[in-house]
C-alpha cells in the first residue's frame, strides 16, 4: 500500500524547483528569491512557514505598503509546494489586516500599523526587527502594566504572597544576572497572581510566554542586576506595609520614560 503524504509537511529535502528565466518572474519575486523566502526547516507545516515569511517580511518593512504580493503561481513555487497551501496562509495575512485579497487580481500588501487585530501583537515581537523600537514598545508597555499590577496587589496581596516574593528576591540575589529571566517571570506573576484579577493574571502570563518564545530569555533590560534588585525589594517592602509600591515603582521607572522620549 502506497504510502499517505501529508501535504501540511515540508520534508527537509525539497523537490527541485523549474527553472525559470528571471526575467519572466516579477520584481518582487526576484527580490523574494535573493533573500526573504530562505529554506523551508524539515517537518514545518507548509503553510505555517509561508505565513510566517510573509508576515514577517511585511511587519519588517521588507514587502511595501502598497506593493503586490508575488502570484501564488510564483509562491507556490518559491516555496514548492501547492497553491491550496499558498491561498491559505495568504488568507490569515487577510484575517490579520495585513493584506487586501482581491480575486482574480493582485494580492496588496497594507500598512501593518492600520491592523487593529490583536493577534498582531504577539507576531510582531517574534517577526519584527528589533530595530523597529520593538524593545522599546515592548518595554513601556511591560512598565505600565506592572503599574497597574501593584496598583491592584498592593490591595490584595497576603502575606503568604508577599513571603514568596522574598524568597524570589534571595534566590535571585545568589543566582545573580543569569537568573535575571527567572526571577522576572517569578516576581511578576506573583504580584499577577495577587491581584485577584482573572484578566490580568492570564495577560501577565500570555506576555511572559511570548517573550520567552521570542528571546530564548534573554531579553535586553532597563535595570542593572544591583539597581533591579534593590527596586524589587523595596517594592516586596513597601507591599508589605500596603503603602506606596507603586509609587517607588514609578519613581523608578519614569527617567526611563523620559529616556526613551528623546
Amino acid at each position: 500500500m502506497a504510502r499517505r503524504v501529508d501535504p501540511g509537511a515540508v520534508e527537509a529535502q525539497a523537490l527541485p524547483k523549474k527553472e525559470e528565466p528571471t526575467s519572466q518572474r516579477s520584481p518582487v519575486s526576484q527580490r523574494w528569491d535573493a533573500g526573504v523566502a530562505g529554506g523551508v526547516p524539515q517537518r514545518t507545516r507548509a503553510a505555517d512557514f509561508v505565513f510566517e515569511k510573509l508576515a514577517g517580511a511585511i511587519l519588517r518593512g521588507e514587502l511595501a505598503v502598497g506593493s503586490p504580493l508575488p502570484p501564488e503561481r510564483e509562491l507556490a513555487e518559491t516555496f514548492d509546494i501547492s497553491r491550496v497551501l499558498v491561498r491559505e496562509a495568504i488568507h490569515r495575512l487577510k484575517d490579520l489586516g495585513l493584506v487586501r485579497v482581491r480575486q482574480g487580481g493582485q494580492t496588496i500588501v497594507l500598512d501593518p500599523d492600520d491592523a487593529t487585530d490583536p493577534r498582531l501583537i504577539p507576531l510582531t515581537i517574534e517577526l519584527a526587527a528589533p530595530e523597529r523600537n520593538a524593545f522599546r514598545d515592548m518595554a513601556e508597555r511591560q512598565m505600565l502594566h506592572a503599574i497597574l499590577l501593584l496598583e491592584l496587589a498592593e490591595a490584595r496581596m497576603n502575606t503568604a504572597q508577599i513571603d514568596e516574593l522574598d524568597r524570589v528576591l534571595d534566590e535571585y540575589e545568589k543566582e545573580g544576572e543569569e537568573g535575571t529571566w527567572r526571577f522576572m517571570s517569578s516576581y511578576w506573576l506573583i504580584v499577577a497572581k495577587a491581584t485577584k484579577n482573572q484578566f490580568l493574571w492570564r495577560e501577565t502570563r500570555f506576555w511572559f510566554e511570548v517573550l520567552g518564545r521570542r528571546t530564548g530569555g534573554n531579553m535586553p533590560t532597563v535595570f542593572d542586576h544591583a539597581t533591579r534588585l534593590k527596586l524589587h525589594r523595596d517594592i516586596a517592602a513597601k507591599l508589605r506595609r500596603r503603602e506606596g509600591a507603586c509609587a517607588r515603582y514609578l519613581e523608578a521607572v519614569r527617567p526611563v520614560f523620559l529616556l526613551f522620549s528623546q
